[in-house]
């Protein structure tokens, strides 16, 4: 297979090569996907059908936002959303903003930023060794108070709810599905308990 990765800061997947089509599952920057076919809609628009090293979704992504140079992911993005500028400085223009998640290949480290290995400069406060987690699901959850509901979304300007379960379980170190109904499966059957606990999933 063909594995390529993504180098835009993120890209929205669809059921269908077609702006029109619904918005299925989005990928993060950095994220890794494997090639299964280029295809050409009526309006000449190039489309990649790929599928998500991450949790396995298949999907089309316009053409143009893959690159055939891997980079093994270091760091990952810890806050909620962060820029890559020009320059190990903030007054410097951005060249991308990075959503929590966002996998990371660091160069090398200066004045308080990381050069990523793709280009631009991330503060060094935003960003956590690939291997770091954060056992305390509620607590990353609760960065997202206030960021709108929107289907198929998973980056901080909008996702939707089982987004927001795998990315915060990510963060923990707990790999779980997509959708929700596969995360129930993948959790296991309900169980009674008298009192909630901070941290289950319900």
């Amino acid at each position: 297979p063909e594995i390529k990765q993504l180098i835009a800061d993120s890209v929205v997947m669809t059921a269908e090569p077609s702006i029109a089509a619904e918005a299925t599952t989005e990928l993060l920057f950095g994220e890794q996907v494997t090639l299964i076919e280029e295809h050409t809609d009526d309006d000449d628009n190039e489309w990649q059908k790929v599928k998500s090293l991450t949790d396995g979704y298949e999907g089309y992504i316009p053409s143009g936002m893959l690159d055939d140079e891997l980079t093994e992911p270091s760091h990952k993005v810890n806050a909620l959303r962060t820029f890559a500028y020009c320059e190990p400085d903030y007054k410097s223009p951005p060249l991308r903003a990075l959503s929590f998640m966002s996998r990371l290949s660091i160069v090398l480290e200066d004045k308080g930023y990381v050069l990523l290995d793709q280009g631009g400069w991330v503060p060094v406060q935003h960003i956590c060794e690939i291997a770091d987690t954060q056992s305390d699901i509620s607590k990353t959850a609760s960065m997202f108070l206030g960021i709108p509901y929107l289907w198929a979304g998973r980056n901080s300007t909008g996702l939707d709810c089982s987004a927001l379960v795998q990315l915060c379980c990510d963060h923990a170190g707990i790999k779980i599905p997509r959708d929700s109904g596969d995360q129930l499966k993948a959790i296991g059957q309900p169980y009674k308990r008298q009192k909630l606990q901070r941290n289950d999933i319900v």
